[in-house]
């Protein structure tokens, strides 16, 4: 009963990709670790594990039932293509000579708007899409890491809002 459970996430995650344009989507879930950090699902006694290991170590292991399956799987997939907008739409400037002026090593070859806040909002946006209350919970998860890791001022200099048009948003 549980793999015709897993199977059916994973389904509901291909028609969510659908919805937000990306043609023919192919997703499965990772049913044993590549020991390199990314999750993967283990079916045991009828329960569903969302389980990570990297280098021969677990780092964490997660009960879920099929909303919660869902919304991790819908988490990494929208960040991806958060992320890889942001990356696409980044613009690259000349760099500068400040840093050998000011000592601090040799001139970098360019410099960039990067911003975790640009890809952030798009993230939220995506999975407001999904499901709208989504939206807040993965906010408040942001909020949470801005909180303790706050932008840098070129952060906040460089932040962007990113056409999702290609994913059927804006």
């Amino acid at each position: 009963m549980t793999e015709k459970v897993v199977l059916g996430v994973e389904a509901e995650v291909r028609r969510a990709l659908e919805n937000l344009c990306i043609p023919r989507p192919q997703f499965s879930f990772l049913r044993a670790s590549f020991g390199d950090g990314n999750p993967h699902i283990e079916v045991i006694d009828d329960r569903i594990f969302w389980v990570s290991s990297e280098r021969g170590a677990e780092l964490f292991r997660i009960l879920v039932d099929e909303d919660e399956l869902f919304f991790l799987a819908m988490e990494i997939q929208t960040r991806r293509m958060a992320q890889d907008e942001e990356l696409r739409t980044r613009t690259h400037f000349p760099a500068t000579g400040a840093r050998r002026f000011l000592g601090l090593g040799p001139k970098p070859k360019f410099r960039d708007d990067y911003s975790r806040a640009t890809w952030i909002e798009a993230h939220v946006r995506l999975m407001g899409a999904v499901r709208p209350y989504w939206a807040e919970r993965i906010a408040s998860k942001y909020r949470e890491v801005l909180r303790r890791y706050p932008l840098t001022p070129e952060e906040h200099k460089h932040t962007r809002r990113l056409s999702l048009t290609m994913f059927g948003l804006d």
